[in-house]
């Protein structure tokens, strides 16, 4: 249980540092941008569906 606990906080802790990107380029000046930015929302969404999948699995191991 405590090596189910310590990698799920490692997961949660190093996915944001995973999600974090360089700043854009000074770009060629026609104004566009068509990155798309991931933030600490997203990797909050992936580590409650990580935390809720690891519950149901647990559930049907019971």
């Amino acid at each position: 249980m405590k090596r189910l606990q310590f990698l799920f906080i490692f997961f949660a802790l190093s996915l944001p540092a995973i999600a974090q990107t360089n700043p854009p380029d000074g770009g060629g000046g026609d104004g566009t941008v068509n990155d798309v930015p991931l933030d600490g929302g997203l990797t909050v969404l992936v580590a409650g569906a990580i935390a809720y999948g690891v519950k149901k699995r647990k559930d049907l191991n019971k």
